[in-house]
């Protein structure tokens, strides 16, 4: 069941990825550049990024880290709290559930963050993402 929930969450985590990822590099782009950009607007930004080709810039890296990042996350919240609720007699609760989400949103991330790097990288047109990017690829 622990597999079923992890790969379920890893789909929706790489669907959701897909519909809102121009957003992301927009508002990258937007937090790189601050007062420097050419952008007037979100609208504009998202124009010009659309206009240079660079709309997915880094999607590659950033499905590799949310597909992991949502099973791992989900299985060890799952894992945490059947073997606290069955081995270690904790009643369920609000602080029971809010720090089985944090530990697993921790395990998540320690794992999947030099992705998540890369991608920070490419999305806002740093040099140095295309060399860990052409180590990704190979």
């Amino acid at each position: 069941e622990y597999a079923w929930r992890a790969l379920a969450g890893g789909c929706a985590g790489v669907a959701a990825t897909c519909c809102t990822y121009p957003l992301d590099v927009v508002r990258t782009r937007l937090a790189v550049h601050g007062s420097h950009a050419q952008y007037r607007s979100i609208t504009s930004a998202l124009r010009h990024v659309h206009s240079t080709g660079n709309l997915w810039t880094g999607i590659r890296p950033t499905l590799y880290a949310v597909a992991p990042f949502v099973a791992i996350q989900q299985a060890t919240y799952d894992v945490i709290k059947m073997s606290a609720m069955e081995y270690g007699n904790v009643k369920p609760s609000v602080g029971f559930f809010l720090t089985c989400g944090a530990v697993a949103g921790l395990t998540a991330q320690t794992v999947v963050y030099p992705l998540d790097l890369i991608r920070r990288r490419m999305q806002a047109d740093v040099p140095a993402a295309r060399a860990a990017t052409a180590a990704t690829n190979q």
